[in-house]
């Protein structure tokens, strides 16, 4: 149950997984106690790492690894004596220790709204509607009274089931076999388990001396610490070696691009797979970070902010790959999943030396004497 930038969830993650998806429907889930706010650290100034966990699945969340401070107790204990009139900050402090928690996701948009450093941000309005807003003065703020100090929104206290270390140990592995299938060192590192691989590993272990997991080289290139059930070895087993071909590894003509969060649990490379080779670029999982796939292929990287695109080999030419990710980012935009992009660098050269403007132009990116621009397109 990952925990993510909190700007990345109603803009990356679920858009991604639900067509047409609406806050709505999130608001629905939490409302009737379906779906719980977790707090687990920090991506950035007002971008909380949550995690939005089915309130039947609490104990596979992993406990925080953030150690809660003396105030955030004290606090978190008041606020569960129906105490109020705290500030803000401190309140979401407590909840990013795992001590408190939002009682709804209008209470997280708020937090994300206004910060200019969100990890990944939404469409704003244009700088001509921006002009026509009215200035926060004192009247409306109420004759002074700060926007850190109001507490608009119910907290409550968190108070999780209590598992034994054993009985956590094996929610923790159930839920690894039910994720990945074959349990990996880079899916546990980047599952942020408590005490890493180490710890999972001497599990794993103990898991496959009492006959419940088997230990193997499953799966070529992912190292021998491999742990699977004998049921998903044997299903693997089935599916021997194709031989190699050139093309998209599923023989499709024409996949459909899909625009992730780098650090979105559906994007293998950075933690179950490794990155693809590339001869400058050093791409990270970093919090609003982009990647676009294809197929399972992973063709590009965007770092935060958009300013710099790498495109990795793929079944097609180069072209044609940053012809594929430009007009996934375009759609993407388009969709307000993201803000308006301007990259300025292509594999680490000026977008205007690149030699993929063409591509870049049909695709639907706007060339600018700094770059491409990727907008919303106009119908």
């Amino acid at each position: 149950r990952a925990a993510l930038p909190a700007s990345a969830w109603e803009t990356q993650v679920l858009p991604a997984r639900l067509a047409g998806y609406s806050p709505s429907h999130l608001d629905a889930l939490i409302s009737e106690g379906e779906v719980v706010i977790r707090g687990r650290g920090s991506a950035g100034p007002n971008d909380p790492l949550i995690a939005l966990v089915p309130s039947a699945d609490l104990e596979l969340l992993a406990p925080s690894d953030v150690p809660p401070s003396p105030e955030s107790l004290e606090l978190a204990e008041a606020v569960a004596r129906g105490e109020g009139g705290f500030v803000v900050d401190d309140l979401w402090r407590a909840a990013e220790e795992g001590l408190l928690a939002p009682a709804s996701m209008a209470m997280v948009r708020a937090r994300i709204g206004g910060s200019m450093k969100a990890a990944h941000k939404a469409i704003r309005p244009s700088p001509r509607r921006r002009a026509r807003l009215p200035r926060l003065g004192s009247s409306l703020m109420g004759g002074g009274t700060t926007a850190q100090t109001i507490t608009a929104g119910r907290w409550y206290r968190v108070r999780d089931p209590e598992l034994s270390h054993h009985e956590q140990a094996l929610a923790l592995a159930s839920s690894w076999l039910e994720r990945f299938g074959v349990i990996t060192r880079g899916a546990v590192t980047a599952d942020g388990t408590p005490g890493g691989f180490a710890a999972a590993y001497r599990l794993l272990s103990q898991l496959e001396s009492s006959g419940k997991v088997l230990r193997g080289y499953i799966v070529e290139g992912l190292g021998g610490a491999q742990f699977s059930t004998p049921e998903v070895i044997e299903q693997v087993r089935q599916h021997g070696d194709a031989p190699d071909q050139g093309g998209w590894p599923s023989g499709v003509q024409n996949p459909a691009p899909v625009v992730l969060a780098a650090l979105d649990p559906a994007n293998p490379y950075g933690s179950v797979l490794p990155w693809p080779q590339h001869a400058s670029a050093r791409p990270s999982r970093a919090a609003g970070a982009i990647v676009v796939l294809a197929d399972g292929v992973c063709l590009a990287h965007l770092t935060r902010g958009g300013r710099t695109l790498t495109l990795f080999d793929a079944p097609v030419g180069r072209a044609e790959a940053a012809s594929l990710v430009t007009g996934a980012l375009v759609h993407a935009v388009t969709e307000g999943r993201m803000a308006r992009l301007k990259i300025e660098e292509i594999d680490g050269v000026r977008v205007g030396s690149s030699g993929l403007e063409d591509a870049l132009r049909a695709a639907g990116g706007r060339l600018t004497p700094n770059g491409i621009v990727v907008e919303a397109h106009r119908a």
